[in-house]
């Protein structure tokens, strides 16, 4: 019923640069204006897993609806569009976005890393030999130390001090990342580390 991961590539293969107006991809596409404003702004954004959400929905999603989840942080984001059919069935759409993101805007996706993840990032670190800021011997021990206590048994500011870390992690190579490489992989943690990958603290 849905067509947003087709429309998507309709949309991509009109505008490769991204470089055409409104109302030129409404011309070409023989799309509405507003439909083309939602795709080149909101819609073409969203990822794979995103697009594939939408196309399963059970009912029709109208695209205005669409770009107003995606304006919400990245880190609602998937739960919303999860919840797509829920939120295009309520009485007021907007409204149920809303309540869906206080229903999970109290946790930490970092709370759902297994304690091994983290041993094991610590372990990584120190075969490699690394001790340079911000990931110092000092830092690496506290990494596996998240992991014999539990990231829920941090403190507020140490759990701030770990994120900040993701973060600089983050600004690294892809090839040549701490929290998320082949090695993590490998040895399992292969959700841990999509969890860390999708990761965003809240503003």
């Amino acid at each position: 019923m849905n067509k947003f991961s087709r429309n998507v590539q309709l949309y991509k293969n009109a505008d490769p640069d991204g470089s055409k107006s409104v109302e030129e991809l409404s011309q070409h596409l023989g799309w509405s204006k507003q439909m083309s404003y939602y795709y080149k702004y909101f819609i073409s954004e969203l990822d794979i897993e995103g697009l594939e959400l939408l196309d399963k929905a059970k009912s029709e999603i109208d695209p205005s609806l669409v770009a107003a989840v995606c304006v919400q942080h990245n880190r609602y984001k998937l739960h919303l569009l999860k919840n797509i059919d829920r939120i295009n069935e309520a009485a007021s759409p907007f409204t149920e976005i809303d309540l869906l993101i206080t229903e999970v805007a109290g946790t930490d996706p970092l709370t759902e890393i297994t304690n091994d993840y983290w041993i094991e990032v610590g372990n990584y670190l120190t075969i490699r030999r690394i001790n340079q800021h911000p990931f110092t011997k000092n830092a690496i021990g506290f990494i596996k130390n998240i992991g014999f206590k539990g990231y829920q048994e941090m403190s507020t500011n140490q759990k701030k001090w770990i994120i900040g870390l993701i973060q600089e992690d983050k600004k690294r190579p892809e090839d040549d990342r701490f929290f998320i490489n082949e090695h993590m992989i490998q040895k399992g943690y292969r959700n841990d580390c999509a969890t860390i990958e999708k990761y965003e603290p809240c503003p």
